[in-house]
């Protein structure tokens, strides 16, 4: 989602990383922030002597909030980067050190925004209300953009100690985009999520944050076209903040909200199959879901020990596969939602692993019932991905983070997703538009609901009899439309490249600078990018005709009647100046082109 974070003057860091499963930093990283960054480059520094020319023209810049759903996928091109052999430099909050890789330097970004309690009932009532605008502008007010400024001041110094090639920055880091513009240094941005802007988009697309399907009613393409419009003005008041904060530094502010990522390179965290097909500007590359270099080669058809896991998959006749829960740590389930979701699972046809965070774990019922796994979101790490990619999974329950659900159908399994907040509507919409999975409300789902859509993503269960009359069941994902279409649409983000795309999309960023990918429209100024000169300029065309068919008349009736006004005189003489006068200022305006 797109984003900065409000900073607060202090935090408990210890109840921040219980919520959040991060270990408590040390500390140092409350002491002056010029001498932490100064202690934590590990020898890639460009100032300290003559030598390290070499090491500079390797160095590289990653920006992110200590936010898990826009910090791990920088986190995976942060090792593919070093295993390429640059110098990776990660910038981020200061309790996060230990989710960037051992070999890359950490930059601390000061203290997480927002306290453990302040952090959980914020999420807790965006993802209580029901109005998806409501919540995608409290998130943007609230947490995303305020603290830009502040970012900025951190990486200036930054950036002029390490002198990076390139800045890799996620999305929500504004701070980062104008410490980029301020410095020279090429950008390339990460986006988590769809393809964003505050622009109307065309008529048959759903606008980002609407939640619509492409199959739009005539109620819906009204709304989807109010939407955008909507929004912007509902974020004026931290553009004009942003802008304000461009002003003292010096930056040329933004005319309109549309600029702020117009000139960026983006790599969009999707691919078409799954997102709506629409054209899409040179800068921004769909690079699909970003996976771990060692996931992507691993054999996806290599057994999981469930057992590890704390029970053993069920031997009989009745089993039809494993259900994987995974909420994510945004999303703020509550607990009749964790109650629902218990009993429409307590089934003995399958088996469910549900990963929680720490600070949901009280919601789920003291007694799970039997065939449940409980774990830990921290404890699971990488080995989620091993999980989705296990045949014996055969089905995924998440929130709609658009991460977590593309990871399940790169592995082909299908999904039902319960959308909380921001984003996850329009990724549950994809869902069901693509037909690998279903969706359910977040207000009122039952049980019930919950059983039958599991039920509808295994499909018809065949009975097979064998030779001895031993009757079996087969469990093919064949006989899931839904697992076919997953299987369609992970291939789909399989072949966008991925992990290896983004990072030679980064490459190039340090060679041309993208400035081969500049549409000629962002070099020329607003009025000919309108071409308002050209409407001007048939405009008066159009007026020295009309005064022409008005002098030949008058012509005409000088010589047929030989009378006419004083008006009529002074037009006729005006008219060959006025034509003269065109013609000199449209010369004066095409030379200053030249």
């Amino acid at each position: 989602m797109i984003m900065t974070l409000l900073i607060v003057a202090r935090i408990d860091i210890v109840s921040l990383s219980e919520y959040l499963d991060v270990y408590p930093t040390t500390s140092h990283h409350n002491d002056d922030p010029t001498k932490q960054r100064l202690g934590t480059y590990h020898g890639l520094s460009c100032l300290d002597n003559s030598d390290n020319n070499q090491r500079c023209s390797k160095n590289i810049l990653i920006v992110a909030p200590a936010l898990r759903g826009h910090a791990t996928p920088l986190v995976r091109i942060a090792k593919e980067l070093l295993d390429r052999g640059y110098n990776v430099a990660f910038a981020t909050h200061s309790h996060a050190m230990d989710w960037i890789p051992s070999n890359a330097a950490f930059i601390s970004l000061g203290q997480f925004p927002l306290t453990s309690s302040e952090l959980r009932k914020h999420l807790q009532k965006v993802s209580r209300d029901p109005s998806t605008f409501h919540g995608v502008r409290s998130l943007f007010n609230d947490i995303y953009l305020p603290s830009s400024q502040t970012m900025y001041q951190t990486l200036m110094p930054v950036i002029k100690e390490l002198q990076p090639l390139v800045i890799v920055s996620d999305i929500a880091a504004l701070g980062a985009l104008d410490a980029a513009a301020q410095s020279g240094v090429p950008l390339v941005i990460n986006n988590p999520t769809f393809p964003f802007s505050l622009e109307s988009p065309p008529p048959w697309l759903p606008a980002w944050g609407t939640g619509l399907s492409i199959h739009m009613s005539l109620w819906e393409k009204c709304m989807n076209l109010f939407f955008p419009r909507l929004l912007s003005v509902a974020l004026t008041p931290p553009f004009i903040t942003l802008n304000k904060n461009r002003w003292s530094v010096d930056l040329p502010t933004y005319r309109s909200q549309h600029e702020i990522f117009r000139e960026a390179r983006i790599l969009v965290n999707t691919a078409f199959g799954f997102d709506y097909s629409r054209r899409m500007p040179p800068l921004n590359s769909l690079v699909g879901v970003i996976l771990p270099k060692v996931i992507k080669k691993s054999n996806v058809n290599d057994q999981l020990n469930l057992s590890l896991l704390g029970y053993q998959v069920q031997k009989n006749n009745v089993f039809q596969g494993v259900i994987v829960v995974c909420l994510g740590r945004m999303a703020q389930m509550e607990q009749w939602q964790a109650a629902e979701l218990t009993q429409g699972l307590n089934d003995p046809r399958f088996n469910v692993i549900w990963i929680v965070p720490k600070g949901q774990k009280n919601l789920l019922p003291k007694k799970m019932p039997p065939g449940f796994s409980v774990q830990s979101a921290k404890s699971m790490g990488e080995q989620r991905l091993q999980l989705f990619a296990n045949p014996s999974v055969r089905a995924v329950i998440t929130a709609g983070g658009l991460q977590s659900v593309q990871e399940a159908l790169y592995f082909g399994k299908p999904v039902i997703v319960i959308p909380f907040l921001a984003d996850q509507v329009d990724v549950a919409a994809r869902v069901v538009d693509q037909g690998v999975g279903i969706t359910l409300s977040k207000i009122d789902f039952s049980a019930e609901e919950v059983k039958q859509g599991v039920l509808d993503l295994f499909g018809k269960i065949q009975p097979i009899v064998g030779h001895h009359g031993r009757t079996t069941f087969n469990l093919s994902p064949a006989n899931s439309t839904f697992a076919e279409n997953a299987r369609r649409v992970g291939a789909m983000l399989n072949l966008s490249g991925g992990l290896d795309r983004a990072a030679n999309i980064i490459e190039s960023s340090i060679v041309s600078s993208n400035t081969h990918l500049r549409t000629y429209s962002l070099e020329q100024p607003w009025h000919r990018v309108f071409q308002v000169d050209i409407f001007v300029m048939y405009s008066a065309v159009c007026a020295l005709a009309v005064v022409m068919f008005h002098c030949i008349n008058l012509l005409i009736e000088y010589f047929w009647q030989r009378k006419f006004g004083k008006i009529d005189i002074l037009i006729i003489f005006s008219f060959p100046c006025a034509f003269a006068a065109l013609v000199v200022a449209f010369r004066r305006y095409v030379a200053q082109f030249e």
